[in-house]
């Protein structure tokens, strides 16, 4: 049993994502998304990732995503070089 930490889940979420997305091409009613889920929803049963990992890895996709966002919306409002609006 491989115990699924915050650092290896990404790995393993998008291994079987990306498996589950090749089964879509054979069966259009396949759903990766909901796939992935019951593929998750089995680990927690087996206790081979705890719920406190998961909650640790959905805050770092997110604030990664706000970031990300956050510098996408400077670059349209022009604010390309953040040193050079520090030092204005």
């Amino acid at each position: 049993m491989r115990r699924l930490t915050q650092e290896t889940l990404r790995d393993y979420l998008n291994e079987r994502l990306a498996a589950h997305i090749s089964l879509s091409a054979q069966d259009p009613q396949t759903n990766p998304v909901k796939l992935l889920a019951y593929d998750l929803s089995k680990k927690v049963e087996e206790r081979e990732v705890a719920f406190k990992d998961i909650e640790k890895f959905i805050k770092t996709v997110s604030d990664t995503a706000a970031i990300e966002r956050a510098e996408r919306l400077g670059e349209r409002a022009g604010l390309h070089n953040k040193n050079k609006v520090l030092d204005d």
